[in-house]
């Protein structure tokens, strides 16, 4: 077959994906670099029908009682920017996500990741029917945002080049881990609640399964409430390691530089 010829069928392809409404396909046990290939893979096929159809809320109504903005704290686990589309498209909520452009530099990653990352950065933009918002935004932004009784989606692990944002010691299945408590102390600072939420992908019904927990209001700590959150998502990791988009017991065992 003809380059030309490839090219064409692998444009048809893609295409094909976009349109589709059955995700990538991936056998029934995976590993770890099997799911991360499947996950890039499958953000070319997100749309408001992929995430009603896709995915599976549970409990559907868990949202229902909160009137006002929330930040909904989650893992880099699963298809995690799938389920701001889920909440989307089948709860009607407005939703985004703050996402780090800091680390899309040469000094963490190649030239070729750091292009594909900026144009899921606006791909997800358009599934959420908004803008997402960057960390290195004021504040200001996403309170904003959050005291219009919107919903934003925050990610614990986090760590960005050039920045030293203190860390706290939490416990992460079973492992001392260190951990910056943004997510946190920004729900405190716009006094809205944090809901824990986590995504698992099932081979075998080629749907996933968005699980939200009970709300959060920190009126404790910031370190406290943090480990709350922590305690519900590690159920998932704890079951299926291999949707983790990155080792986090390792990856957080020490405090990061200035943490």
């Amino acid at each position: 077959m003809s380059g030309s010829n490839q090219s064409v069928i692998q444009r048809l392809g893609r295409l094909l994906g976009r349109i589709a409404v059955f995700p990538p396909p991936l056998r029934q046990h995976f590993s770890t670099p099997e799911f991360y290939t499947f996950m890039r893979d499958e953000i070319g096929r997100y749309s408001p029908r992929y995430a009603r159809t896709r995915v599976r809320i549970e409990p559907a109504d868990r949202l229902d009682g909160l009137s006002g903005g929330a930040i909904l704290a989650f893992l880099h686990y699963g298809s995690f920017f799938l389920s701001g589309g889920a909440i989307t498209h089948q709860l009607g909520r407005c939703y985004t996500a703050m996402v780090s452009r800091r680390n899309l530099i040469p000094e963490v990653m190649s030239v070729q990741d750091i292009a594909y990352w900026r144009r899921v950065h606006i791909q997800v933009s358009r599934l959420y029917r908004a803008p997402v918002l960057f960390s290195d935004q004021p504040a200001r932004d996403a309170i904003r945002w959050l005291g219009a009784g919107n919903l934003l989606g925050m990610a614990l692990d986090v760590r960005e080049h050039g920045q030293r944002h203190k860390e706290a010691r939490l416990r992460f299945l079973g492992e001392d881990i260190y951990m910056q408590l943004g997510p946190a102390r920004l729900a405190h600072a716009a006094g809205v609640p944090l809901v824990p939420m986590s995504i698992r992908y099932d081979a075998g019904t080629r749907c996933h399964r968005l699980s939200l927990g009970a709300p959060i209001w920190v009126d404790e700590s910031p370190h406290a409430t943090t480990q709350r959150l922590l305690d519900f998502l590690q159920q998932d990791p704890a079951q299926a390691p291999e949707q983790l988009f990155h080792d986090i017991a390792r990856t957080f065992r020490t405090p990061a530089q200035g943490g």
